[in-house]
Order: structure tokens, then C-alpha cells, then sequence
């Protein structure tokens, strides 16, 4: 209030604004940090999921080409083998 009138100062008002509009972006900005904080963490476990698939999904490829080969070699030797 000013001190002639009573009236609600009016400089006083608008910096209390301001001034919550400034603690109200730093909690925006600290919830944002923190939800992309663990956003991140989420990917990084999706992606480390991702890879491990990879890796069996490759071994697993990589054993049935040893069978194939396998099969084919001992196919090969029994057809061979009557004549």
C-alpha cells in the first residue's frame, strides 16, 4: 500500500508478480530436468533390452547356420557314401 493514499502500491504488486512467475519457471525447469532425467533412463533400459535381443537373436542365427551347415555336410556324405 502506498503511504499517501492506502492504495495498493502498485510497483510492489507487479514485482510480487514477477516474482512468482520466476520461482514458478525455476520449479517448470526443475520438473522438466527431472522427467527427462528419467526419460533418459527409461531409453538407456529399452535400449540395453534392445541389444541383448540383438545378441541372442545373432547367436541363435549363428548356431542354426552351423546346423545347416552341418546337416548339408552329413546329407552330402550319405548320398556319396552308396557309390
Amino acid at each position: 500500500m502506498t503511504a499517501t493514499t492506502g492504495a495498493p502500491d502498485p510497483l510492489a504488486a507487479a514485482e510480487e508478480r514477477w516474482q512468482r512467475i520466476e520461482d514458478q519457471l525455476v520449479a517448470v525447469g526443475h520438473q522438466m530436468r527431472t522427467d527427462s532425467d528419467a526419460a533418459i533412463a527409461s531409453m538407456d533400459v529399452c535400449l540395453a533390452r534392445l541389444e541383448a535381443i540383438r545378441e541372442a537373436l545373432r547367436t541363435s542365427f549363428a548356431q542354426v547356420e552351423q546346423d545347416i551347415a552341418a546337416q548339408s555336410g552329413a546329407g552330402a556324405a550319405h548320398h556319396t557314401a552308396g557309390y
